[in-house]
């Protein structure tokens, strides 16, 4: 049973998690494309975003465990702060990097490795939270923070082995950043909604057994 809510985990945390962010991320470039005032272009891409990712939250938390609103009211805000933070200092984390020696690639592979686990690890805690118990709540959010943070780890070290190095040679003619970042946050919303998955089935039948008194194996 665990395996299989692992599976299905991944299964609808890619797709309506996932998907919402590519959906969103789309949506919000092509609003900036519009000529607007740049405050308010901003804003109306924010909202658009927002509006998207909170969707994709809701359909995601009434997919996975029957609850409409779980994970909703934190997964849009926490990616848009998130993602707002990245932006406004990744260059001087780079410049920071540059003067510890630490080349483009690897600032990149630390920064977004955290910015991933931040997102996963409230997603997982929000529906810990939602289901009412505050255990399974730090196990969720940890779990999948920490999974979702190595596979894009994973996916940033292969890739770069692979010839596809951020702020490398040609790296913004291949679009290689993106390329990366769109794979790895595939790749962690798979792994994160896998530990989602497997531990949300375990959770269900331990109260299933609860309630009828048998063993859970």
């Amino acid at each position: 049973m665990s395996s299989d809510g692992a599976l299905r985990g991944a299964r609808l945390t890619a797709g309506y998690l996932g998907g919402g962010l590519v959906l969103s991320l789309g949506l919000a470039l092509g609003v900036e494309q519009v000529p607007l005032p740049a405050v308010v272009g901003h804003g109306v891409a924010g909202l658009v975003a927002l509006a998207v990712l909170t969707a994709a939250a809701v359909a995601w938390g009434r997919a996975l465990a029957g609850l409409r609103w779980a994970g909703a009211a934190a997964f849009g805000p926490v990616v848009l702060t998130v993602g707002s933070i990245l932006g406004t200092t990744e260059p001087t984390l780079v410049a920071r990097g540059a003067t510890l020696g630490a080349p483009i690639h690897t600032v990149f592979m630390a920064v977004f490795a955290a910015a991933v686990f931040c997102v996963a690890a409230v997603g997982g805690g929000a529906l810990g939270i939602a289901l009412g118990s505050g255990r399974l709540a730090a196990q969720m959010g940890l779990g999948a923070g920490l999974a979702s943070a190595l596979a894009f780890m994973g996916v940033a070290l292969l890739m770069d082995a692979a010839g596809w190095r951020v702020g490398g040679p040609d790296a913004a003619k291949r679009a290689t950043m993106l390329t990366v970042t769109a794979i790895g946050i595939l790749a962690s919303a798979l792994a994160g909604g896998a530990v989602i998955g497997w531990l949300l089935a375990t959770h269900q039948a331990a109260a299933k057994g609860a309630r009828t008194g048998e063993t859970i194996p």
